[in-house]
């Protein structure tokens, strides 16, 4: 399970992961409004909203900017501001450099069950989106996980079957076919086996 968030949104109600079960979370921690990098991530973040809210997806963005300065910025923008004034959250999810006594960013994507999926940590703001949404694909598409509401909403059931790679090899019987003919028709007759 994902460490235990306790962060105060731009109003100063208390957030914590609890609220978001049922629901993927990309959880970022940043070093606030004085880096523009972040800032810079935060609002490349937020213009995606859509297709975060489509991948069943919040986000959460961490500082310790406090909730007054959360409050002047969080009227424009499709992201959830926190405040972390201690580093409590930061430490909690290895974003801080307890030697160098500084934050480092961080990128923690959370599965609808709580569990961190994967994360990254370093020197500069994670801006691979596609990857994100790659890996939230992923995430929707783990066994007993519901699928989105747009793809029906219930429960992606257990494989019943691999297919392997070596499986698609042409051994001589393409029969003119081009390729994506050859592999279309191989993995029609490979899905046969399995039903």
């Amino acid at each position: 399970a994902a460490p235990a968030l306790d962060a105060r949104n731009s109003t100063g109600a208390r957030v914590t992961l609890e609220e978001f079960k049922g629901r993927n979370v990309i959880l970022v921690f940043y070093l606030g409004t004085g880096c523009a990098h972040c800032v810079s991530q935060i609002r490349d973040l937020s213009e995606r909203s859509d297709k975060w809210k489509g991948l069943d997806t919040d986000v959460l963005a961490v500082s310790a900017d406090s909730v007054t300065a959360n409050g002047a910025s969080q009227a424009t923008l499709n992201v959830q501001l926190l405040a972390d004034d201690q580093f409590r959250n930061a430490r909690l999810f290895k974003s801080y450099d307890d030697f160098e006594e500084m934050p480092i960013h961080s990128t923690v994507l959370i599965d609808k069950t709580g569990r961190v999926h994967w994360a990254r940590h370093g020197g500069g703001p994670f801006t691979d989106y596609d990857f994100l949404a790659s890996q939230l694909e992923r995430m929707n598409a783990l066994p007993g996980t519901p699928w989105p509401d747009k793809l029906g909403g219930s429960p992606v059931g257990k494989p019943r079957g691999v297919l392997a790679l070596g499986d698609l090899i042409d051994d001589g019987d393409k029969k003119g076919e081009s390729e994506v003919e050859f592999v279309d028709r191989s993995i029609a007759l490979a899905a046969k086996a399995f039903v």
